[in-house]
């Protein structure tokens, strides 16, 4: 018996990036594009999201990569990713704090700042006091916000002697 020849076709698949990827982290008000991806040697992983997606609110959330390969072996994979956001830090000031006695109820005005952005109104300014008479009262100024966090401000509200000139209505004299 003659020995036979036998051809077949041997099919190698592309297989697939696998690593597991652990929590990435991010500051509230980043962007996807800040955060650096997990590297491969067999290619590249991107956002499948634009990369000036903000990262969102405090929390983690779970956004989609793309692994887009450079060696012949590995082919394009997709696969999430989370991310943990946290607060962003900004800061209290103190705008004003010491007044002239005028009868008025005076109260201490506070900023509360992100870099040069006001964002005052975005979270809850607590400890503001008031006072309608002369002298001092003490205070601690904190932020309740789920997206931010501040150092709390110790300091006083003051309400000093002034030239104050009580106006007169005459109409009840007679």
């Amino acid at each position: 018996m003659s020995p036979k020849k036998i051809s077949t076709n041997l099919v190698i698949e592309q297989i697939e990036e696998s690593e597991e990827h652990e929590a990435l982290s991010a500051i509230y008000g980043d962007t996807l594009g800040s955060i650096t991806l997990p590297t491969s040697e067999h290619g590249t992983w991107n956002w499948k999201d634009d990369p000036s997606t903000l990262v969102g609110d405090v929390g983690t959330h779970t956004f989609e990569i793309i692994f887009t390969p450079t060696d012949k072996n590995y082919k394009e994979t997709k696969t999430t990713i989370s991310v943990k956001v946290v607060q962003k830090t900004v800061e209290i000031i103190i705008d004003q704090f010491r007044f002239s006695y005028d009868e008025s109820e005076h109260a201490i005005v506070v900023k509360v700042m992100d870099g040069e952005t006001d964002i005052t109104s975005l979270v809850t300014v607590n400890g503001i006091v008031t006072r309608t008479i002369v002298g001092t009262t003490n205070t601690t100024i904190s932020i309740n916000s789920k997206n931010y966090t501040a150092t709390p401000l110790s300091t006083s509200l003051v309400v000093e002697v002034g030239n104050y000139t009580p106006s007169v209505n005459p109409s009840g004299l007679t």
